[in-house]
């Protein structure tokens, strides 16, 4: 399935889905991930980090397939 091409279920999910702005705040939590975990995580993208930023900030937890991309003890993954 081409990217583009989402079905009614993955329209019904996104719609579902908390939209948050990644702003200031975000952009400077996401760097004090890295420098916290950058070292002892080597070849972690910024992403992960960035992810683990706005969960934490926005208090929604993290969906995530790779819990060892995100060793923050402060966010909450989602388990469902």
């Amino acid at each position: 399935m081409h990217r583009t091409q989402l079905g009614l279920d993955d329209e019904l999910h996104f719609g579902s889905c908390q939209r948050i702005d990644i702003d200031l705040a975000t952009a400077r939590a996401t760097g004090l991930n890295g420098n916290a975990f950058g070292k002892s995580n080597q070849g972690l993208p910024l992403g992960d980090f960035l992810l683990a930023a706005a969960a934490r900030l926005n208090r929604c937890p993290l969906w995530t397939g790779n819990r060892k991309s995100h060793p923050m003890e402060d966010i909450q993954l989602f388990t469902g």
